[in-house]
């Protein structure tokens, strides 16, 4: 829990492993993250669908300008981003409440 908390203190985080991204994002700090195993595509597109991209790096080396970019059209899209996590993390919950 300490760990999560300490996200809450960074303005944005940039990462190429998937649960870092998950731990920022879960407290609604902004992500950008490079793919570089297939899994963390698909974990993003299981919650963001067709916005996922939003938090994608295209390259290990990505410029200035990208980041900046992604964390823009993430706080243009937060209203919308927020709402499909919360969807996300209550359907999680319901699924474990009922298995």
């Amino acid at each position: 829990m300490r760990r999560l908390l300490s996200f809450l203190r960074l303005d944005f985080v940039v990462s190429h492993r998937m649960h870092v991204a998950i731990s920022a994002l879960a407290v609604g700090v902004p992500c950008l993250v490079f793919p570089w195993q297939p899994k963390i595509k698909g974990v993003l597109e299981t919650v963001y669908g067709d916005r996922s991209n939003t938090f994608l790096l295209e390259s290990e080396r990505f410029e200035a300008n990208e980041v900046l970019l992604g964390l823009h059209e993430q706080k243009r899209f937060g209203v919308e981003l927020a709402e499909r996590l919360r969807f996300a993390k209550d359907f999680g919950r319901a699924g474990y409440e009922n298995f």
